[in-house]
């Protein structure tokens, strides 16, 4: 009777919805992420910790990929297809440089230590990959999601999530031999074809839909076809082969210039918080502690060198995209980590031969720990974006632009403004005495000028009467 009780689905559910309490909880006093909290519940109650979840672990898992769907549909939704047509040429040669410069740099390092080049080129690309659900999530904590720098970290993310498929497509095949032009050539046209095919239903269907869904005035109704949009999109991209999270955030980005997409993100939002605080703890129930443990000095220098030199790569990839540094050393630290796609990709890399399985082991667990330490990595990152910062001072605030509008204090609220004026191509430009606030600004991107308020005609002549208007948030 009591084994019944363990094997129940009931159970594994009441273990989860307590381990992410108590995360919260304990992330709150300690002061630290909540994610690494949830890591470190999730492999406290895993296979390898209390085993308290273990039978149910597929469940789990499914449930945090469609917690990572939930948050590529709100990540399209804060898209705009004008916007993404506009910048298409930095989504490109960011996503692009980024993926080519990291492979290389990883690639030669693991052949330096002694792998083959195959095994070595595989680890390059699959640790090249960044986790889209953990950088959205620490931006979104901050609220800065759909600042400059958020929406920098969105298209190289994206591009990522494209490569991730097409690697698992190549890795997917009979053996290592199997690789050819039409395995990166197929997946290609897959994504392309699924991106026409959901923005012109969306487009199409989607809108007259909401329309009437609006005129029925039921809430539940219209909660039931939000979720409906993410499954169906979701469902769609993976009937062709590629990822659920890929056709969630085409969902997101078909209805992200509609009217009634605030309403929809509204919708969503408490589901994608809870399913993505269980991707988290699945990451944890990932971590093969004993493991770890009896290999921790390895898996201390191996963590260490990855880290060092990804954020190198990416730093370097990301100006050479033309990235302004400050934005670009925040971005190299947020992208430092391994993916969530890691775990599959790296298996499936060993069962076609790519690398041995006592190297994808230690691989495995070197993903998981650089998971762990990205909050702290990313606070480093912080740090020093702000130091190398330069704050333009009030004499250079000339612009091309016929009129714009000027913040008067940049701080949180005043981010806020700018980047729903940015949002709206309201041209604005913000001033600020305070160096940290600044320097701050700087480092996510947004337009600043170093002004000393405190001078009656500084506001006069740094507008040069071209002012749409001026925002005073003293």
């Amino acid at each position: 009777m009591t084994e019944t009780h363990i094997v129940s689905p009931i159970f594994p559910t009441i273990v989860l919805l307590a381990a992410g309490v108590i995360g919260l909880i304990g992330a709150r006093f300690a002061r630290i992420s909540p994610i690494i909290a949830f890591f470190i519940l999730g492999a406290l109650v895993g296979p390898q910790g209390l085993a308290l979840i273990d039978n149910h672990a597929g469940a789990l898992h499914f449930l945090a990929e469609i917690g990572v769907c939930f948050l590529l549909f709100d990540v399209g939704l804060h898209l705009s297809l004008t916007e993404l047509r506009k910048s298409w040429r930095g989504f490109v040669y960011s996503g692009l440089a980024q993926s080519l410069i990291v492979t290389t740099v990883l690639a030669a390092a693991a052949h330096l230590f002694g792998l083959s080049w195959q095994s070595s080129i595989a680890l390059g690309a699959i640790f090249s990959l960044s986790s889209t659900a953990l950088v959205l999530k620490l931006l979104s904590d901050v609220h800065e999601e759909n600042a400059p720098v958020g929406k920098r970290a969105t298209e190289v993310l994206v591009f990522q999530d494209i490569v991730a498929i097409v690697l698992l497509v190549v890795f997917s095949g009979e053996s290592s031999q199997s690789f050819s032009v039409a395995t990166i050539a197929i997946p290609i046209c897959k994504v392309l074809l699924a991106a026409l095919f959901v923005i012109v239903i969306g487009k199409l269907a989607l809108k007259p839909l909401f329309r009437l869904l609006i005129a029925v005035k039921n809430d539940e109704i219209f909660t039931a076809s939000a979720l409906l949009i993410v499954l169906l999109s979701s469902w769609a991209t993976e009937s062709l082969g590629l990822s659920l999270a890929l056709g969630a955030f085409l969902g997101g980005l078909a209805l992200s210039e509609s009217s009634y997409a605030y309403l929809v993100r509204g919708e969503v939002a408490p589901f994608r918080s809870l399913l993505l605080s269980l991707f988290f703890l699945s990451v944890g129930l990932n971590l093969d502690v004993k493991s770890m443990w009896l290999n921790s000095w390895d898996l201390a220098a191996g963590l260490c060198v990855f880290v060092v030199l990804k954020i190198g790569a990416n730093f370097v990839a990301l100006r050479l995209a033309g990235i302004d540094k400050g934005i670009a050393s925040l971005l190299a630290a947020l992208l430092a980590q391994s993916s969530e796609f890691a775990f599959v990709l790296i298996a499936a890399a060993a069962a076609t031969g790519f690398i041995d399985t006592t190297m994808a082991a230690y691989c495995a667990a070197l993903a998981g720990l650089s998971l762990a330490v990205t909050p702290l990595v990313a606070s480093v990152g912080c740090l020093v974006s702000r130091s190398i910062c330069y704050v333009k001072p009030e004499t250079d605030a000339h612009s091309d632009e016929p009129r714009e509008l000027i913040i008067v204090r940049i701080d949180e609220f005043g981010r806020k403004l700018a980047t729903l004026l940015d949002s709206e191509s309201i041209p604005y430009r913000a001033h600020d005495y305070d160096h940290e606030r600044l320097a701050y600004a700087e480092s996510r991107g947004y337009k600043v000028f170093y002004s000393d308020l405190n001078r009656p005609r500084t506001l006069g002549r740094v507008s040069l009467g071209k002012a749409l208007g001026v925002v005073c948030l003293i």
